[in-house]
């Protein structure tokens, strides 16, 4: 099936530009009862030849298609925690993947230290909330 994209509306009929319309009739040279899909500004649809005038073809709609890139299958993936920003990099390609779903272990022979990381973070949470009380008060 052929595709073409419009910077525009596709409603119940659409006019292909000089240039889409020479690629329809000349050089892909679709047939009259083909079905092309056509991408629009307000979404995916599939149309059919219309009509020609003028140079300029016209097609109508016959269905919209309610299509996402998101696969069916859902993945889920489960690592051992990472030293260091390495956990951010595995979050990131696998979900430019299509992993939707994360499960971090904590065995025992984790190298990352996290309780020593928390411990920083509660530090650190608390400071700052002294700080955010103290700019309160001052105000």
């Amino acid at each position: 099936m052929f595709r073409f994209f419009v910077n525009e509306n596709f409603d119940e009929k659409i006019k292909l530009n000089k240039e889409d319309s020479h690629h329809y009739l000349n050089v892909a040279r679709i047939k009259a009862d083909e079905d092309v899909e056509i991408i629009a500004d307000n979404g995916y649809f599939i149309g059919r030849f219309l009509c020609e005038k003028d140079g300029f073809v016209y097609i109508k709609k016959i269905k919209e298609i309610n299509s996402s890139n998101e696969s069916d299958v859902k993945l889920c993936l489960a690592f051992g925690i990472l030293k260091n920003n390495n956990t951010e990099e595995i979050l990131k390609y696998c979900t430019e993947i299509g992993v939707s779903e994360f499960l971090p272990l904590y065995t025992k022979r984790v190298v990352s230290n996290i309780k020593a990381k928390e411990k920083i973070k509660l530090k650190d949470g608390k400071e700052l909330l002294n700080q955010q009380q103290n700019n309160q008060k001052e105000m």
